[in-house]
């Protein structure tokens, strides 16, 4: 009777082994047409992005990520995205810090395979199968192409995002900085680095408005991070646009977001124009 115990407790391990070797090698299989070092750069840059925590995703764009390139600026989004959740998670209804640590973001998950790295973002924008790394001379990554998650779509990075380049402030924000990222799935994400210059209080809706691009053409604004910005507080309005915009080297667009002076309740509505510049 023992040894028949020993023979079922060996051949369970033997079973549990097997059925973990799949994922285990999935997560550790390198990225063909790349060195050992690119495939260890391009690990560890997903595993911080995976990570939901801006704080380990600006190390690994300063590490892994030329500056001022198309990567760099992807990832740039990607980490302003998480500082604007964890920050407006962690002030009161009047803009000021409330002493509480919020709850860490949901965590993605990511996997390497021969074409490429399945990225699953837990903000559904930067999802995608990320392939065709380009690296500079010094082994850091520049460019890359981003397609759906079945791998359809696929662009080069720099096709995809374009850099907010103006300074402009009008009703009493300033927009200088941020990002449009063409997503894969032919929706948009739009990311402007917004300064309350008036004051007094100002909060956005979480949903309604519109964005104007080039071609007069407009669409209606997605569901917002919103938030409330103390006088000279800085956050990043971000949202989704059903569709991609005209977009191209110094050209001017504007969305025009549902703003309030105040926050919360006893607000009142107001208006205000987001004006930027890309490329």
């Amino acid at each position: 009777m023992k040894q028949k115990k020993r023979t079922l407790s060996a051949f369970a391990a033997l079973i549990l082994a097997i059925s973990l070797t799949p994922l285990a090698s999935a997560q550790a299989a390198p990225v063909s047409g790349l060195t050992s070092a690119q495939n260890q750069t391009v690990n560890a840059l997903f595993k911080a992005l995976a990570s939901s925590d801006p704080d380990k995703i600006a190390v690994a764009k300063r590490k892994y990520l030329v500056a001022g390139s198309a990567a760099y600026h992807y990832v740039d989004m990607i980490q302003n995205h998480y500082s604007t959740v964890k920050y407006f998670k962690s002030i009161n209804s009047f803009g000021i810090p409330s002493g509480v640590t919020p709850a860490a973001e949901p965590k993605g998950t990511y996997s390497r395979v021969a074409r490429g790295v399945r990225f699953n973002a837990s903000a559904d924008a930067f999802d995608g199968f990320n392939s065709r790394f380009v690296f500079n001379s010094k082994g850091k990554l520049r460019n890359w192409t981003v397609g759906t998650l079945a791998n359809s779509n696929r662009l080069r990075l720099s096709d995809r995002i374009w850099p907010i380049t103006s300074s402009v402030t009008l009703n009493g924000f300033l927009v200088d900085g941020g990002y449009i990222y063409k997503e894969p799935n032919k929706k948009a994400t739009a990311q402007l680095r917004v300064t309350n210059k008036a004051n007094n209080l100002k909060s956005w809706s979480f949903a309604g408005g519109n964005y104007g691009d080039p071609s007069n053409n407009y669409l209606d604004l997605g569901q917002t991070i919103s938030g409330c910005l103390y006088m000279e507080q800085t956050a990043y309005f971000q949202t989704q646009l059903p569709s991609w915009p005209v977009i191209a080297d110094g050209t001017e667009a504007v969305i025009n977001p549902p703003v309030f002076n105040g926050c919360g309740d006893g607000s009142s509505t107001t208006s205000a124009v987001f004006r930027f510049r890309t490329g």
